[in-house]
């Protein structure tokens, strides 16, 4: 199957049986992909390596091909029109399961698998090329679900691999990651909102913003004893969770736990200027008119 789908007739195959409609809604179709997200975390190299190739060609043919799955002839003599996702969601969501491994690459993080090269360069041109993946997938719900969940699971990792490699250090190992978090998120965004009557809601920045304040100031106060922080917000010696602090103060006591987050951060290394700079930034680039 790897050979097939890198090969020249590729992208013909895959528009020919995601747009045919199948009795088990694409269910076998899927099968011939089940592989690729598992052999995505391969030792082996080269069985590594097959899987993101395999994976570059799923992907770019979302990305080239999104406006024939969002308008698929269908119903008698093609009178109807509907989208990739109703006509074959069991394919649509076997499509999310195999990319899903390679969101961080589509963001231009190079780091956990191969064969998945930039689908553009540079990196912008590659974001915005991802759009229209995301897009194709959002026509399934589920497949969606799947996709966002995994997508903020990958943004919840980044944001703790920034803060524990110290965001104040010009040494950080990871200087990219907000940035990944913020394109990420932008194209969850940009999908969740191509689709009409989507049940998926896009990321609420706010949140996005006042976590990612959580998790650095709760990194930094870890590493260094000697800082403090307000003391309603410290509860046995630990910084209250966003989520706490909403059950404890409620809506009002969650805008000011921010800004109580933002002044610790601009007031040690500068830090809240990089998450409005880098993720937020970011995310606006890659949701486009999304975010309008």
């Amino acid at each position: 199957m790897h050979d097939l789908l890198t090969g020249p007739n590729g992208q013909d195959f895959l528009e020919s049986v995601s747009t045919y409609a199948w009795d088990d809604r694409g269910a076998a179709t899927s099968e011939l992909i089940d592989w690729v997200a598992p052999d995505a975390a391969s030792p082996d190299e080269r069985t590594a390596a097959r899987a993101g190739e395999t994976a570059a060609a799923l992907a770019r043919f979302l990305a080239d091909r999104n406006s024939s799955l969002q308008a698929v002839d269908s119903g008698f003599l093609g009178s109807d029109v509907t989208t990739v996702g109703k006509l074959n969601p069991q394919l649509t969501q076997g499509l999310a399961t195999a990319l899903g491994p390679f969101q961080g690459a589509m963001v231009c993080d190079p780091r956990g698998v191969t064969g998945f090269p930039l689908l553009e360069t540079p990196c912008e041109a590659a974001v915005l090329k991802a759009r229209p993946i995301f897009a194709a997938l959002s026509t399934d719900p589920s497949a969606y679900a799947f996709f966002a969940d995994e997508a903020h699971e990958r943004v919840d990792g980044y944001l703790r691999t920034y803060a524990d490699n110290d965001p104040t250090d010009v040494a950080n190992p990871l200087p990219s990651a907000l940035s990944y978090a913020g394109r990420l998120l932008g194209l969850v965004a940009a999908g969740a909102r191509t689709a009409p009557n989507s049940p998926i809601e896009p990321p609420n920045m706010d949140d996005e913003i006042l976590q990612a304040r959580y998790v650095m100031v709760r990194a930094m106060l870890a590493r260094n004893q000697a800082l403090s922080f307000p003391g309603d917000y410290i509860r046995n010696g630990e910084l209250l969770t966003p989520d706490e602090v909403r059950d404890a103060f409620g809506p009002n006591g969650s805008e000011k736990y921010s800004q109580a987050l933002a002044s610790f951060l601009r007031a040690n290394g500068n830090v809240d200027d990089q998450i409005t700079h880098d993720m937020l930034g970011q995310y606006e680039f890659a949701a486009g008119a999304a975010t309008k």
